[in-house]
């Protein structure tokens, strides 16, 4: 006899649809990995967040980890959709990303020349 428990179905259900929208998310981390990655899992991320914005296409996120990118240029030029936007946002639930922009150091810090984009 096979019992079927529904809250353990909800709960798998729950985490495949959770694991399904990052499966298209490419990954940044600050510390140690270097643009060489396929950015498609957190133990492959990409190092810069330039780096990844010049490879989304519409739909893709771009799930950053929080720490210091340092005086990192970040200038977002590719367009998503309306029915497709780009997304940059934080992986995890805490924790800031912090780009150094120093009045100095002209073009550092993130400049968007495109539409249909999502920061959070």
């Amino acid at each position: 006899k096979i019992r079927f428990n529904h809250m353990a179905l909800i709960s798998c259900l729950s985490l495949f649809f959770a694991l399904s929208d990052i499966v298209d998310a490419s990954f940044v981390m600050f510390h140690g990995l270097d643009n060489t990655h396929d950015g498609a899992a957190p133990n492959s991320a990409w190092k810069t967040i330039a780096f990844a914005t010049a490879r989304v296409t519409p739909g893709d996120s771009i799930l950053v980890a929080p720490g210091d990118y340092g005086n990192e240029q970040v200038t977002i030029y590719k367009n998503g959709t309306a029915e497709a936007p780009i997304t940059l946002t934080r992986f995890g639930s805490s924790g800031k990303i912090v780009i150094t922009s120093s009045g100095s150091m002209t073009g550092n810090g993130l400049t968007v020349n495109a539409d249909y984009w999502i920061i959070e």
